[in-house]
């Protein structure tokens, strides 16, 4: 029977591997004989109206990991984890600040390593870093693949750590198909918090859950963010429409407009090229982007336009300053340079 039993889960493995190509795995399946409880909602107060500060707080074992990918060696690297992606898509929507929980002890690059190291671990583990300024954030969502129908251990350190008892928090993960377990009750539990309807998802699912998570945020109240300035990006005869978010970085480049660019196209997923001018402050640096998303490069003081392949991580940071509204798919269709004038809507 457990040879049975291991040859099923063998070529579940294999099947999630082959249907999302260089994805990591993270999520960890249940001990033999472990009871398998459904997928809980956690109780919650009225859903919040509208949005304040939001932070999206994640663990992916992808970046987590001994011997994790060097990004600086490359302009792109292996897909980002599952947990990575929703966590993202998350921001994209609230338009909140991203923070990503690492553990000082590294986890096995090897699979069935870490799911050993998982059903063996009896202490929490210790983490690199802290949030700062936690006080800023009113909703705090918290990210995690399902380890063994729970949360990782990672996550308990993190809300261990963290006073979130006055914050409202929303709990989202990705698993292997035994749903989120017991891991809402779990959040709830050690955060004290008003806690959220949380979402859930197949790992293999991840890659195209963008429109899932927006219905989700909608359903429990999440407003989506606002942009502040809408602008024009003008092309020849095409005129693409775009909204600048409500960050420091996108305020100093509404400054330098209106301006025209030269952009070259690169890998078939972006327009770049030089800003005139200079961008002083500081954002929340990155290395994913989304198609539609418009961006700074603070390294070369470029501005980029992405319109595909957001599957890939990128070999240097990059700061979202706003998104394209509409189709931005006329990029696919375009030379390898154009001549770009970004300007305010009238």
């Amino acid at each position: 029977m457990k040879k049975f039993i291991l040859f099923c889960i063998t070529i579940l493995y294999l099947l999630g591997f082959v249907s999302c190509k260089n994805t990591p795995k993270e999520e960890i399946p249940a001990e033999e004989n472990t009871p398998i409880e459904n997928e809980q909602k956690p109780n919650q107060e009225a859903p919040i109206s509208s949005n304040k500060k939001v932070l999206i707080a994640y663990f992916s074992l992808a970046e987590n990991m001994v011997n994790e990918v060097d990004a600086e060696a490359s302009a792109s690297m292996s897909l980002p984890g599952d947990v990575t992606r929703l966590a993202y898509y998350i921001q994209k929507y609230t338009d909140g600040d991203i923070f990503s929980i690492h553990t000082i002890k590294k986890y096995p690059n090897d699979f069935q390593a870490v799911v050993d190291e998982n059903h063996s671990e009896s202490t929490n583990p210790k983490l690199e870093k802290k949030v700062e300024n936690l006080d800023q954030y009113d909703t705090i969502f918290i990210g995690y693949p399902v380890w063994a129908t729970n949360v990782p251990r990672a996550i308990r350190t993190f809300l261990e750590e963290n006073n979130l008892s006055k914050k409202t928090v929303v709990p989202f993960c990705s698993h292997n198909g035994y749903g989120a377990g017991s891991s809402y009750s779990t959040i709830k539990s050690l955060s004290g918090a008003n806690t959220l309807d949380g979402f859930a998802i197949l790992g293999t699912q991840t890659a195209s859950a963008q429109n899932s998570i927006n219905e989700w945020l909608e359903k429990i109240g999440i407003k989506k963010a606002t942009s502040i300035v809408p602008i024009e990006l003008v092309i020849g005869d095409i005129i693409l429409n775009a909204n600048l978010n409500n960050t420091a970085v996108a305020k100093e480049f509404l400054k330098l407009l209106p301006q025209s660019m030269r952009l070259s196209r690169y890998g078939d997923r972006e327009y770049y090229g030089s800003i005139q001018g200079s961008i002083s402050v500081e954002g929340e640096r990155k290395r994913n982007f989304t198609k539609g998303e418009i961006s700074y490069c603070p390294a070369n003081n470029t501005f980029a336009i992405w319109f595909d392949k957001e599957e890939q991580m990128l070999g240097m940071d990059i700061i979202k300053i706003g998104e394209i509204t509409s189709d931005y798919n006329v990029l696919k269709t375009l030379e390898s340079g154009i001549e770009v004038l970004v300007r305010k809507t009238n």
